[in-house]
């Protein structure tokens, strides 16, 4: 086929992905994009930029801050943050899903059925929707490691220094988006020493390239967090021992509905079936290490994609371990946090199998594996329409129909404006009644693991403050906050009128 004709229908259909799947997402999201506690977080800050209540020198060193600038500058534009948030998350979602197709098409020799199959396994990924319909940074933070792959992939290619500093900009915007994103930075420094054909002084010259475009923003970054707040990323370093092998249990259970669908089954079956998975994957590396395919070669940008997933895997995995045992004691082994691999282990895997097929003459390899890709969609296929239909029909988060509908919230909205409000669910009753909601004291820090010595006088001093009109104090009954007191504990310390008992919670004060 000509070329030229190939690449009109490649950008033709990378149109038609990014319209359906911007569709999609906006049907998903008929109710409002999803808020959770983080996302409030965002949001109310990048509200306060908008209102120059806040600045850039006061903002929070907890969470890194271009996901914030991002719903800042897209709430520039309508003056509402939330609703931007939205179309913004829309067209990420899209321009993602272009981004995996580009990728595989460049990785495979231009090859449109292999950037096809890896998008509609984006496209139809459960896990992948469920996160990117909140208004969290890890959409973002898709988007900038994926240029960062495409962009280095190209570098390895060509060894073009513009396309290593793209490389390493959006390597440092992705850390800027979420901390975990340093994890792109040590692939990025080993494929240059080990993936290019290069000689010391040009390998040297460009690590320092690298370290100049992703890890001085960065840098300046935590400078300001230590200038302004003692603290370079608001951590505590406390040991809190998790599992190793727990942890590695953990990733293969939430690794296998990636790959199998939702099928139930049991813990053998699916470190069975990851086990066989890891084992095709070492036999193919093997048969190309002695083609000599999977050493470096400048025509095999695919083998440039596979190789840099593998690099951040095992760095991303090891950054894990060690903010949950060291850093971080909330953070939980989920589909949020391991997403991420997986969004790069599709592009990587698929272009590693075009290659490793197309050095099998004898065996017709690729239908093979197109019919296994179309039977691991087919699989999940059930759980993303399940998932994607209760979105639509009940909301997401704060946004869902249970919260629009909570009798308990209906009540806050009556009473006066002035009204100060303590609870577990603070972050939600100030998004939907405008009420100053202030959080219940903590047991424990959520982040350490250490418990409040002052938890009870926090908790007595409120419950007078309640006791004497000053406030009230609401518990939600479907938040589920560990850290904060259950509402057991505030029947049996405080002794508190009861001004309203609902299905969905309690609020404890006196008639306004």
């Amino acid at each position: 086929m000509n070329k030229n004709l190939l690449t009109r229908l490649f950008s033709i259909f990378l149109c038609i992905v990014f319209s359906v799947s911007v569709t999609v997402f906006l049907w998903v999201t008929k109710n409002g994009i999803g808020i959770g506690y983080d996302s409030f977080s965002y949001i109310s800050t990048a509200e306060r930029l908008l209102r120059g209540s806040s600045t850039f020198v006061n903002m929070t060193p907890h969470f890194p801050p271009m996901y914030t600038f991002m719903l800042a500058l897209t709430g520039s534009f309508t003056g509402d943050v939330i609703a931007s948030a939205r179309w913004l998350h829309a067209f990420l979602y899209g321009v993602n899903a272009v981004l995996i197709g580009v990728i595989i098409y460049y990785g495979t020799r231009k090859n449109l059925l292999a950037s096809a199959l890896g998008i509609l396994v984006f496209l139809t990924s459960r896990s992948v929707i469920s996160m990117q319909v909140y208004a969290l940074s890890e959409s973002l933070f898709f988007f900038f490691s994926l240029l960062t792959c495409l962009f280095f992939s190209v570098y390895i290619q060509l060894s073009k220094t513009r396309f290593l500093v793209l490389a390493a900009l959006f390597a440092g915007m992705a850390v800027l988006t979420r901390y975990v994103g340093a994890a792109l930075i040590p692939p990025l420094a080993i494929g240059i020493l080990c993936l290019t054909r290069q000689t010391i002084r040009q390998k040297i010259k460009a690590l320092i390239t690298l370290a100049v475009f992703s890890v001085t923003p960065v840098a300046l970054w935590i400078l300001r967090n230590i200038l302004f707040f003692d603290s370079a990323a608001n951590r505590m370093l406390v040991y809190h021992a998790r599992s190793v092998r727990r942890i590695a249990s953990q990733v293969i259970e939430l690794f296998f509905p990636y790959i199998f669908g939702d099928m139930s089954v049991s813990k053998y079956v699916q470190r069975f079936a990851i086990a066989l998975l890891a084992l095709v994957v070492v036999l193919i590396i093997l048969f190309l290490l002695r083609k000599q395919i999977f050493s470096s070669q400048p025509d095999q940008s695919g083998m440039a994609v596979f190789r840099m997933w593998l690099l951040f895997s095992v760095t991303y995995l090891l950054m894990l371990v060690l903010s949950m045992n060291f850093f971080d004691a909330a953070t939980q082994m989920n589909d949020r946090i391991l997403l991420p691999v997986y969004i790069l282990f599709i592009p990587s895997m698929i272009s590693l199998l075009f290659i490793f097929s197309s050095h099998v003459r004898k065996i017709p390899v690729w239908p093979l594996i197109t019919v296994a890709i179309l039977l691991s969609v087919w699989a999940g296929f059930p759980s993303w329409m399940k998932e994607i239909q209760t979105f639509h029909t009940d909301g997401i988060g704060f946004n869902s129909v249970l919260w629009n509908e909570s009798p308990t919230l209906k009540k806050l909205k009556e009473l006066p404006a002035d009204t100060l409000v303590y609870s577990n669910g603070n972050s939600l009753i100030t998004l939907k009644t405008g009420l100053s909601a202030e959080t219940l004291p903590k047991i424990y820090q959520s982040t350490t693991g250490i418990q409040n010595p002052r938890f009870e006088i926090q908790l007595d001093a409120i419950c007078e403050e309640v006791r004497l009109g000053q406030a009230v104090m609401v518990y939600l009954d479907q938040i589920g906050r560990e850290y904060l007191p259950k509402e057991w504990v505030i029947f049996s310390r405080c002794n508190l009128p009861v001004l309203l008992d609902t299905e969905d919670g309690i609020i404890w004060g006196l008639p306004q």
